[in-house]
């Protein structure tokens, strides 16, 4: 169930080319919330994420789309966080119901992944692929793949010391995104990026949040858990003009990112658009670049 938040936004834009990024940043904010976190974008610029209106309050989930705020909710669930749309408008994320399920929302049908925790990512398939994790006798975390009704594990369990799993995105091709979590001794706990192509799993130089159909992957690098991507096996980080913290959550297949920044004591959204993807001159808004998909 939907209902809408705000008729209107305000847009501005901010270019930077920060540690070699070229993006053109907006900033994404529910009006009057002191935390704004968007977390996937669809390639018709549609935002998902949730919002809360001060420091201690519940948080609220959001879907942002054509200048429109619009609540999120599921009838008896007391908390709903939407990780993921596809470009058919179908979300996936969690919700808190006598426990926390995964779910898949298609207009104002929701399938409650019972046998699951959280769905991260969503592909755009004609049955959609969903990615998250679930628990199991042997693992409070263990990640798996969602078709139709079928749950496949994703990371092998007997890998020496793993602790847990979870698979953050997947992409039109099947590609998927995650980490795994192992003991490293009495000093810590160690988590590795990975990504499955083909079946075949991979370590990467990053903790994934999402991919998309190019391969460009986005999520957490360096000591600070900076926000990054990682695109022809370079990682480049990203940061928002004049913010201490940054981090990016989602990608689409035009390579649009929307991630959070804290600036001010503040969390306040943006969605980031490559240079590359503006027009020659240079003035292109971000909302009409969003709104080619619907045309």
């Amino acid at each position: 169930m939907r209902a809408k938040l705000i008729i209107g936004a305000m847009f501005f834009l901010w270019s930077s080319r920060l540690f070699g990024a070229d993006y053109i940043f907006q900033p994404l904010a529910v009006p009057e919330a002191r935390y704004t976190q968007p977390m996937g974008i669809n390639d018709l610029g549609d935002v998902v994420g949730v919002y809360a209106d001060c420091e201690f309050c519940q948080v609220q989930a959001f879907l942002f789309s054509d200048g429109q705020y619009y609540d999120i909710g599921v009838e008896g669930a007391s908390r709903v966080t939407p990780f993921g749309i596809n470009k058919h408008g179908v979300i996936a994320g969690t919700l808190v119901n006598a426990g926390q399920f995964a779910f898949i929302m298609d207009d104002d049908k929701t399938t409650v992944l019972d046998k699951a925790v959280r769905a991260d990512g969503i592909n755009n398939n004609h049955n959609p692929v969903v990615v998250g994790y679930q628990s199991t006798a042997k693992f409070n975390q263990a990640a798996y793949l969602w078709q139709a009704g079928r749950y496949v594990p994703l990371v092998n369990p007997d890998l020496p010391g793993i602790l847990g799993s979870a698979a953050t995105g997947v992409n039109d091709r099947g590609d998927i995104v995650g980490y795994y979590f192992f003991d490293n001794g009495p000093c810590c706990t160690i988590s590795q990026g990975f990504v499955i192509k083909s079946g075949k799993l991979s370590h990467i130089e990053l903790i994934p949040l999402g991919i998309n159909s190019d391969g460009v992957i986005v999520g957490l690098a360096g000591a600070g858990n900076d926000g990054a991507v990682l695109e022809n096996g370079v990682v480049t980080l990203i940061k928002y003009p004049g913010s201490s913290y940054t981090q990016v959550h989602g990608i689409n297949n035009k390579g649009v990112i929307v991630g959070y920044h804290q600036t001010d004591g503040r969390m306040v959204g943006f969605i980031a658009t490559p240079f590359a993807a503006m027009n020659a001159n240079g003035k292109k808004k971000a909302t009409d670049l969003m709104a080619q998909g619907r045309k």
